[in-house]
């Protein structure tokens, strides 16, 4: 599970500074994330073992149920994951 990770998609905050608007799941390295949308190379990252604990109206939608996706082919058994 090491190999994803979330990174934060931001906006600029007023007055100064950004503000979080939504996490996307990201192979371990990446800048495009399942969704196809570029993250900034330098938005803040967790690891993908806070995956839950991610406040579900922050979630991708897209990004999470790839993410469902791929938990339930590793449930079944399987090394390989679905195709993005």
């Amino acid at each position: 599970m090491t190999a994803y990770e979330l990174r934060a998609q931001h906006e600029p905050a007023d007055p100064v500074g950004r503000s979080t608007t939504r996490w996307h799941i990201l192979r371990h390295g990446a800048f495009v994330a399942m969704c196809g949308y570029r993250i900034d190379p330098v938005a803040d990252t967790r690891p993908i073992a806070d995956v839950e604990a991610i406040d579900p109206e922050c979630r991708c939608p897209e990004c999470w149920e790839w993410w469902a996706a791929v938990e339930q082919v590793w449930a079944e058994g399987s090394p390989r994951e679905p195709e993005p």
